[in-house]
């Protein structure tokens, strides 16, 4: 990758970082243009980064549920750790002792990030009935959709019996039966400032300051989340 964006005629370029993480960024100390990393924040390396605020959204997130009642909240997190999952757990724990609620292991699980797994990992998982929360916050929406299918087959009614919550508000989400409780933080926000970093740092180049921008996050309210305050 360094090499092909070296022998291009690109003037700068905009790093797509969903999958990196800071070991894989210094390889691209190497490359002899600017560069603008998005959906990663690695805040120890020579370069501008823009990513979602994952510690604010996701406890905007986990506030909205513990306002619908929720006290037993779980989360989905997938079986490979990018950068967003980790910190979306980390975010998961903080909220919980921030807002004081319990943080309990047996309510934590793990998937396979890509929908077809995270559907036969979850189903594998609610085989040996498990106790579950009652509410379960997924790293992302596509596990969020895995797990929904999952939990329906093996006889759980959402929210009635389990409210799921995603992270990331793909068009599909609004779509579902019942439509997911999400996280959604502007894509468009994101790219505009990445492009308007990529061209100060063409035009400044290293007289400007390195910038690491968090952009937060909004909680889409839907009905994959049951109120359990009405039943007081």
């Amino acid at each position: 990758v360094v090499d092909h964006i070296n022998s291009s005629f690109a003037r700068g370029a905009i790093i797509l970082g969903t999958e990196l993480d800071e070991k894989d960024v210094e390889h691209f100390l190497k490359v002899q243009i600017p560069l603008v990393f998005i959906d990663l924040l690695c805040t120890h390396m020579p370069y501008d980064f823009v990513d979602m605020n994952n510690d604010s959204s996701v406890y905007n997130l986990v506030s909205h549920l513990s306002t619908m009642g929720h006290k037993k909240i779980g989360i989905v997190s997938g079986s490979v750790d990018t950068s967003n999952f980790c910190m979306r757990k980390k975010a998961f724990r903080k909220s919980l002792e921030l807002l004081g609620l319990p943080f309990d292991e047996k309510f934590v699980f793990t998937v396979d990030s890509t929908y077809e797994n995270a559907y036969h990992d979850m189903l594998n998982i609610l085989s040996k009935k498990p106790e579950l929360p009652t509410a379960l916050l997924c790293v992302n929406d596509v596990i969020a959709v895995g797990c929904m299918r999952a939990l329906k087959e093996s006889g759980y009614r959402i929210p009635e019996d389990v409210s799921v919550a995603g992270f990331d508000d793909l068009p599909m989400t609004s779509m579902l039966e019942p439509p997911l409780t999400t996280v959604k933080v502007s894509k468009k926000k994101i790219s505009m400032t990445a492009v308007s970093l990529l061209f100060r740092r063409m035009k400044d180049g290293s007289r400007m300051p390195y910038e690491k921008i968090m952009v937060g996050g909004e909680v889409v309210e839907r009905a994959s989340v049951k109120n359990l305050e009405e039943e007081l």
